[in-house]
């Protein structure tokens, strides 16, 4: 498989939120994409698909998260291509190295061979890091390239990032992707399938 797309979900997500998720990335891309319903941990159950689904080029998404056109996803592909990371910035306030900036599992690519470089790391939390930052741990510790997706409009900012950037509820990065943030709450949900139906018009 060359590129593969996925997204997790559990049980408490509303299944409209699902059912957008797809029909705006499957609008954009005919790269496959897979939706899965799980009932763990989000890193591990990352690690489980990366095991089980070999592929060139890994996408990954939040359930409430999506892109605003097709370039971004081709140009996804292009720097995964180029094995580097990439993906959206964030950090982790809640532990003491909370001022490292990652690529956030909201919305990341890499290749395989760029995971394998980087010795198989897990997707789950660490003692320093969130879910999947060890990618970016690794990356730094090797001097490989990562491109960062910054905040370029938020809704409602809850977390600063860096500098003037901050991210929150309804947070677009790079005028490209949009990530609802903390789905599980209506407004949060209302916001999400707004900009999922605003998208899905624009292309009528």
């Amino acid at each position: 498989m060359g590129s593969v797309i996925f997204s997790f979900y559990m049980i408490n997500i509303p299944s409209e939120v699902v059912e957008y998720q797809r029909k705006v990335i499957e609008s954009f891309t005919d790269i496959p994409f897979f939706q899965l319903l799980t009932y763990g941990d989000h890193g591990h159950s990352i690690d489980q698909f990366i095991k089980k689904t070999v592929s060139d080029i890994y996408i990954l998404f939040d359930i409430d998260c999506i892109p605003l056109n097709k370039s971004v996803i081709e140009r996804f592909v292009s720097a995964a291509k180029e094995d580097r990371l990439i993906g959206c910035a964030q950090r982790f306030p809640l532990i003491k190295n909370n001022k490292h900036i990652y690529v956030a599992p909201c919305a990341m690519a890499f290749s395989r061979k760029l995971w394998e470089t980087l010795g198989c790391p897990s997707f789950c939390r660490t003692d320093r890091g969130d879910v999947a930052e060890e990618m970016t741990f690794k990356c730094e510790e090797k001097g490989i390239p990562i491109s960062y997706l910054m905040p370029t409009h938020v809704v409602k900012p809850l977390i600063d990032l860096v500098g003037e950037y901050k991210y929150g509820f309804g947070t677009t990065y790079d005028n490209d992707i949009f990530h609802a943030f903390r789905i599980r709450q209506r407004k949060t949900k209302d916001m999400f399938l707004t900009e999922c139906k605003k998208v899905l018009g624009n292309k009528v």
